[in-house]
């Protein structure tokens, strides 16, 4: 629950910021800590704010909220604060795509870049600025024995958003477990292929037939989801592209609705039986 403080002051924003910021670094949430900078609009202000509420005379005193950072962060967490403080998000965001990267965190790396499929560039020029490393070779570097992680990371980072999506497909179905069982990420391949026009499916098909060497995508989606139900229905109504028209919107419309009422069972029951599936 919110302290007595925050409650009070839940009008006076910066200063409601400044007491939730103190409350995550004395607790040890750092994801709390770095959400709320994420936040923070009026950044002079939160800082003010943050040093009246917590001078050096207070019991938890720090007298400012750059020493508050230094003495609960450490390491690249530090230059990550700063960075938000400093009202520089794009470098606080370089900073943590370095973290995850360095610690081997692939799909947090991964969903960094795509948080930023529209302004990749300044990821990298931030990324460049604070590391002296372009991301890209970072990329090539990290990931030089795991080519579905580079195409994919690679693709993002360079701003081909459907490159990359062509790229996710590819790694969702080469997906493994424990580092060896073979596996579908059905969730990953379906939110990839979602809500794409019709143009846009013909260039992610395209982009996987060059990273895979040739394979179709439609039927190595197919292959992988033919057991699996909802999430081949969904994967199929992907493939077919928005609808342009009114008769293509209603046709899937009453597709939906008759798998809805048990053609999608029965078509599981179909796939599941059938070698062709």
């Amino acid at each position: 629950r919110l302290d007595k403080r925050l409650r009070r002051h839940g009008e006076d924003r910066e200063l409601a910021e400044a007491v939730k910021f103190h409350r995550a670094l004395e607790a040890g949430d750092k994801d709390a800590a770095f959400a709320t900078l994420a936040d923070v609009d009026d950044r002079k202000t939160f800082a003010t704010k943050f040093a009246a509420e917590y001078d050096k005379a207070g019991s938890k005193g720090y007298g400012s909220a750059e020493a508050a950072i230094d003495a609960n962060l450490e390491g690249l967490d530090v230059d990550r604060a700063k960075a938000y403080l400093d009202g520089k998000p794009m470098v606080a965001e370089a900073i943590l795509a370095k973290q995850h990267l360095d610690d081997g965190k692939n799909e947090a790396f991964i969903s960094v870049l795509k948080n930023h499929q529209g302004d990749s560039r300044a990821l990298c020029a931030a990324y460049r600025s604070k590391f002296d490393e372009n991301l890209v070779d970072a990329i090539d570097t990290r990931y030089a024995n795991k080519p579905d992680l580079r195409d994919e990371a690679r693709a993002y980072a360079e701003g081909d958003t459907l490159k990359g999506k062509a790229a996710t497909v590819k790694r969702a179905a080469n997906k493994k477990y424990l580092g060896f069982i073979r596996g579908t990420d059905e969730k990953a391949m379906n939110e990839a292929l979602a809500d794409l026009s019709k143009s846009d499916v013909k260039k992610v098909a395209a982009h996987y037939d060059k990273l895979s060497g040739g394979e179709k995508m439609a039927a190595r989606v197919h292959d992988e989801l033919r057991h699996s139900g909802r999430d081949l229905f969904e994967a199929e109504m992907s493939l077919k592209g928005a609808p342009e028209t009114a008769k293509e919107a209603l046709d899937q419309l009453a597709a939906r609705a008759e798998y809805e009422r048990g053609g999608g069972f029965q078509r599981f029951l179909t796939n599941r039986f059938t070698k062709k599936g």
